[in-house]
């Protein structure tokens, strides 16, 4: 085989690598209600962690919701911080992994074997929120049928 020939290969073996295997889809921004949007993940604890997703205002700052009047502040390790999102994007939080994926947007929280703890989605349009879980569905803010909040609309 000829170094011509040689080179001529490797290049093809590289563009059929490109064709398949695709690279990651280009990252949107994550969207909320009709704006852009902020989402972040913080621990908590090793088996707690919150999620806020904050739609943005005109100089693209969160319209952050005001502090709980019932809850005192917790002490939050940010883990993960977006405004766009390509076809997902994966933390670790404690023994818990948050798998975050663009289509639907879902948000899934896994034990360290795997197993779904908790998954949401939410509807880009009207922020609609929908669980996945057999578990209680707490800690949807104050107000409305307390602890168990499955079967509530929530957004």
């Amino acid at each position: 085989m000829t170094r011509t020939a040689r080179a001529a290969l490797a290049v093809s073996l590289v563009l059929v690598g490109c064709l398949h295997f695709p690279t990651h889809a280009r990252a949107a921004p994550i969207r909320y209600c009709g704006s852009n949007a902020e989402l972040s993940v913080s621990a908590v604890s090793d088996q707690t962690l919150q999620v806020s997703l904050a739609p943005l205002d005109e100089k693209d700052n969160p319209r952050v919701a005001p502090p709980s009047t019932a809850f005192l502040a917790q002490k939050l390790e940010e883990k993960l911080r977006l405004r766009e999102l390509g076809r997902s994007e994966e933390v670790q939080v404690g023994k818990l992994r948050v798998v975050i994926q663009a289509e639907p947007f879902t948000i899934s929280v896994r034990d360290a074997k795997g197993k779904v703890v908790q998954e949401l989605a939410i509807a880009e349009a009207d922020g609609t929120v929908t669980f996945r879980t057999d578990a209680p569905v707490l800690g949807l803010g104050e107000g409305g049928k307390q602890f168990d909040r499955r079967g509530n609309g929530a957004g």
